[in-house]
């Protein structure tokens, strides 16, 4: 072969390109890559979620219970439910608390003495409920926006370990449990809390 046919054989390997083989190889590679690059994001998003999702709820269950708390501590007793909330709802107490805090410690109950704790349904349909703060001079607030439909009231006192009715008026814990989520149906399961608090000015 003249040295003019060697180099033009070279040319032609030269220019010759992938062979399809060659091809297959770097589109699996790709491939494999590209699904462990989505796979390494989708599971980072998913744990980011679980975590905002944690943190949410926490952060309004840990809101709630020091105020829920505070006020417990400070109450003069626990306000029974009115025959007409009980005609309509027998359980009526164990969603909502209603306490008398004696603020200016004259053991009369006046307006702006007497608070209620109840969750309240919201417009968005995420399944959240408001947790509100009701005083009986007609101002209301919202404290926490990640429970959802829980929380609960049970009463007892050193003689009765489980008041209902009326008889919740005599009690001197408040055992408090919440149930917070929240992003509903996504990342965590529902969480529960409970803690009972102790009335230190029972009349």
């Amino acid at each position: 072969m003249t040295t003019s046919a060697t180099s033009n054989a070279a040319r032609r390997e030269a220019q010759a390109g992938l062979t399809l083989v060659e091809l297959m190889v770097t589109t699996l590679l790709l491939g494999i890559i590209g699904t462990i690059v989505i796979s390494t994001f989708l599971t980072g998003s998913r744990t980011l979620g679980r975590v905002d999702d944690d943190v949410q709820g926490q952060g309004d269950q840990r809101v709630v219970s020091e105020w829920i708390l505070r006020d417990l501590r400070e109450a003069r007793g626990v306000e029974p439910p009115s025959a007409a909330d009980l005609s309509a709802d027998p359980n009526v107490a164990k969603r909502k608390l209603s306490i008398w805090i004696d603020y200016n410690a004259n053991y009369k109950r006046e307006t702006g003495e007497v608070v209620t704790w109840l969750l309240s349904t919201t417009t968005s349909a995420d399944g959240h409920y408001n947790v509100m703060r009701t005083v009986n001079d007609g101002t209301s607030q919202v404290v926490a926006r990640a429970l959802v439909s829980g929380i609960a009231f049970a009463y007892k006192n050193d003689k009765n370990p489980s008041l209902t009715g009326t008889a919740v008026s005599t009690a001197s814990v408040v055992v408090v449990t919440m149930e917070y989520d929240a992003i509903v149906g996504a990342f965590l399961q529902k969480k529960y809390t409970t803690f009972d608090a102790r009335m230190r000015n029972v009349v």
